[in-house]
């Protein structure tokens, strides 16, 4: 049978606000024991009483207490913004790995434009500028979705940043109040870019400036 404590701490640390209200002393014990009651009991699989899941948690919210913050410190370097962006998504073909020769050709010919492409396990994913979009030809090859009038919104970041936990949970957590829908998340050593529609992009700028030195 597992102990009442370690189930009171698997909720706890699967539930952001509660853990990080324990361990920066920002909640009532009281009111988190209500608040999971129903859960320890489910898991239990047995009445238990409020106070015992108020003493777990007290003891809980030492160790919490112990641990490094939940959230990292970092500070984003510059903040980049493209819009006027296209998303198309290939099934994976032949055809569609000529079309991206030509693409590569085509934005080295304009001082190499904006040009992502992902490569998953059945599907092509190419994000582009509208502009490059107009040069290509699509006979040998149609998109399975296309997804238009988006942003490119790239915080510049140290590449020590690679290394720090939770950097994806601090950044999405920014945005989740305010239920921007992230298209894509792209990364690489020094960059992050959230995709998104044109119509959050300034809103999304404004979130991530809270990070500039």
């Amino acid at each position: 049978m597992i102990p009442v404590s370690r189930i009171v701490e698997q909720i706890v640390r699967s539930h952001d606000f509660a853990y990080y209200g324990l361990q920066h002393s920002l909640v009532n014990l009281r009111a988190v024991a209500d608040f999971i009651h129903v859960d320890v009991e489910r898991l239990c699989k047995k009445p238990v009483q409020r106070h015992t899941i108020v003493m777990a948690l007290s003891r809980l919210q030492k160790v919490l207490q112990e641990e490094p913050s939940l959230l990292p410190n970092i500070v984003v370097e510059n903040i980049s913004v493209k819009t006027g962006l296209v998303e198309y998504i290939f099934q994976k073909d032949k055809a569609v790995y000529a079309l991206l020769k030509k693409l590569y050709s085509i934005i080295a010919d304009h001082n190499a434009g904006y040009l992502t492409v992902s490569h998953g396990l059945s599907e092509i994913s190419i994000i582009l500028e509208k502009k490059h979009v107009e040069m290509l030809e699509f006979e040998a090859v149609q998109p399975i979705a296309v997804i238009p009038d988006l942003t490119g919104i790239t915080l510049h970041i140290d590449s020590t940043y690679t290394f720090i936990h939770n950097l994806f949970y601090l950044l999405l957590k920014q945005l989740a109040p305010k239920r921007i829908n992230i298209i894509e998340v792209l990364t690489t050593s020094r960059e992050v870019t959230f995709l998104v529609e044109d119509k959050y992009w300034e809103e999304v700028f404004s979130v991530f400036q809270q990070f500039l030195p």
